[in-house]
């Protein structure tokens, strides 16, 4: 944790254009904020974001300088990520969020229900029928924001009496998982 004193916003130029900020912590390495952590770190500052966006770099690192050193000063959490070799600031997040990573999440789900094709638990088919998992038609999402999983077990059916029009039908047990190691959202279950 860093106290919003630690760091420093600063505008980087690009020949005579600035081009955008960087945020400047305690070891004076630079790094490009996502255009969420740049959200995150705007709403820390007391600024709202789409304003920031739309001034010049360098009034905008002022603006936020300015709010990050006087607001009320507190401890955030910097997630920092690596990129070709190019550090990217990927949250700016608050003394209560807790971190939760994609990867424990997605390592405990293969541990337990297998990798999405094998086991009970399951990427869902079409109606019960097994289909090739495919971009279009998985069930599992990850992005540098968020994660979703839903599983299904469509071998052991639930019989439902008077389902449709009093005949009967089966529904297959399943779940969904969702997750953001930026603040997005909390982790969650359903069922």
């Amino acid at each position: 944790m860093l106290s919003t004193r630690q760091i420093e916003v600063a505008p980087v130029a690009n020949g005579s254009a600035q081009t955008g900020i960087v945020v400047v912590g305690p070891n004076g390495a630079p790094a490009a904020p996502t255009h969420w952590a740049f959200g995150q770190m705007a709403q820390r500052a007391g600024a709202p974001a789409a304003y920031l966006r739309g001034l010049p770099a360098p009034l905008a690192a002022d603006c936020m300088n300015y709010g990050l050193k006087s607001r009320d000063v507190e401890d955030i959490g910097v997630l920092l990520r690596r990129e070709n070799g190019i550090a990217q600031v990927a949250a700016v997040t608050g003394p209560g969020y807790g971190r939760v990573w994609n990867s424990t999440i997605a390592d405990a789900l293969v541990n337990r229900f297998g990798d999405g094709r094998t086991g009970d638990f399951k990427v869902p088919g079409e109606f019960g029928k097994d289909v090739e998992i495919t971009k279009s038609s998985t069930t599992i999402y990850a992005s540098d924001r968020d994660m979703f999983v839903f599983l299904a077990d469509e071998k052991h059916r639930i019989e439902i009496a008077n389902r449709r029009d009093g005949k009967p039908g089966t529904l297959a047990r399943g779940f969904f998982v969702w997750n953001s190691e930026v603040g997005a959202q909390t982790f969650g279950v359903a069922t």
